[in-house]
């Protein structure tokens, strides 16, 4: 159903009349109509020198976006269908590309919270999600740049909730996580008030919720500040992330193919130990 000239050249797809612009920052995303179907492409650009040299030497971000959605689908969590991924080839290039997933019929987890539901509603929403992110994490993921608009909520019935992910170019997996990983994850999905309780009910921490609430609302204030600090509190910064680095421990599991992500070690389910 697609046109002879995107077929010579895919990239082509994103100035299709039935395409449309979503957002165009960093990387340039679009919605586009495909017969009766309606996919999201993401068209990676080389941000700067460094990325793409990186780039030039590792799977581009199309690529890992292509494998780890794959990763996830086979543990389990529900991401966006993969449908394509396109990497430019050359030196230096591997930063360019473009990746394509399904649209699915949900609410990002940013639009949901802003549209102030009743407690009743928000209550079940956020012990499950906090229950979605502790298997997440049990399964030695870190999806390292979880905010609220890459959690999609699809409401299943009156209190059941199914959770989608994307922008997962960037996930890595682990052979276990610790606390400080696992909170530096959940910092930036900026949760405050009881909803903070509720989620941390449904992740189960190994501690009191009371304490793992008061670690997290630290954090949160931590972040928040770090996003709106300035070059001229950059030794802050670089302080905040030198303490950070025993969430890095040696034995990461990064960009890989899709088999190396799937072998008998990572394969069994964990349970909430918190070291």
């Amino acid at each position: 159903m697609l046109p002879e000239f995107v077929r010579e050249n895919p990239e082509e797809i994103v100035g299709l009349p039935e395409s449309s612009v979503v957002r165009d920052a960093r990387n340039l995303l679009n919605r586009v109509s495909v017969g009766e179907a309606d996919v999201w492409l993401k068209r990676f650009r080389a941000a700067h020198a460094v990325d793409a040299a990186v780039y030039a030497f590792r799977a581009g971000k199309c690529v890992q976006s292509w494998n780890k959605s794959f990763a996830l689908i086979a543990c389990g969590f529900d991401v966006p269908k993969p449908l394509l991924g396109l990497r430019r080839r050359g030196v230096g290039q591997g930063a360019v590309g473009l990746f394509g997933s399904q649209h699915v019929q949900s609410t990002p987890l940013r639009s949901f919270l802003s549209e102030g539901h009743p407690d009743e509603d928000m209550m079940p929403l956020m012990r499950q999600l906090g229950v979605f992110v502790a298997r997440l994490h049990d399964h030695g993921f870190r999806h390292r740049d979880l905010r609220r608009g890459n959690v999609l909520v699809q409401k299943c019935s009156d209190d059941s909730y199914r959770f989608f992910l994307v922008d997962v170019n960037r996930l890595q997996r682990y052979e276990s996580l610790n606390w400080i990983q696992r909170i530096r994850e959940l910092e930036r999905l900026f949760l405050v008030g009881p909803e903070a309780e509720w989620f941390f009910e449904g992740y189960g921490a190994d501690q009191s919720i009371g304490q793992a609430v008061i670690d997290y609302r630290r954090r949160v204030r931590y972040a928040e500040a770090l996003e709106n600090r300035r070059l001229g509190r950059l030794r802050k910064k670089l302080w905040y992330y030198f303490w950070e680095l025993r969430a890095y421990p040696p034995g990461v599991r990064g960009s890989r193919p899709l088999s190396a992500w799937l072998d008998g070690v990572y394969s069994s389910r964990g349970t909430n130990v918190l070291r």
